[in-house]
């Protein structure tokens, strides 16, 4: 089962990988998709400028044959790289023996569980503290305004 994930003007892109194709990303983009003690699948869903590349590479032939552009390719990941992420977790997993992959999927499912997790207490706290933060904010904008106008008076 590969991966796939639907762009915003409504393609479907089918992830695959091979080791030859893992190989080359890693040598162009210095990421190892298959090296499970790495940050690999953090660093690709805080960095969608990696992302959007690691998809090309995995993605050219495809592209090509659509007759785009990398630049055209980009700019068609958006409100998908969710959707993208998920899918290139799968193709990774699939690269594995069938062995692992109910382990490795088993995972990713706690890793995703507890990222929301995270996300869900970050902005329950950002929530609690947003009157003390606007304060902050804006006792920080006062600041600076007034040393601008100090600047200009000189």
């Amino acid at each position: 089962m590969a991966g796939k994930f639907t762009d915003s003007k409504g393609r479907e892109w089918l992830l695959t990988l091979s080791a030859p194709l893992c190989k080359s990303i890693k040598q162009r983009l210095g990421i190892s998709l298959t090296d499970l003690r790495s940050e690999v699948f953090n660093q690709l869903s805080t960095d969608p400028i990696l992302l959007v590349d690691t998809l090309w590479l995995i993605c050219e032939r495809q592209a090509v044959e659509r007759g785009m552009s990398d630049i055209d390719f980009g700019e068609s990941m958006v409100d998908c790289i969710d959707d993208a992420v998920v899918a290139l977790e799968v193709a990774i997993v699939d690269l594995f023996p069938t062995a692992k992959r109910s382990l490795l999927r088993s995972l990713q499912a706690k890793n995703q569980e507890m990222i929301q997790n995270a996300s869900q207490a970050a902005l329950k706290d950002l929530e609690a503290n947003q009157p003390q933060i606007e304060a902050a904010i804006a006792k920080k904008t006062r600041q600076e305004m007034l040393r601008l106008l100090e600047s200009t008076d000189s």
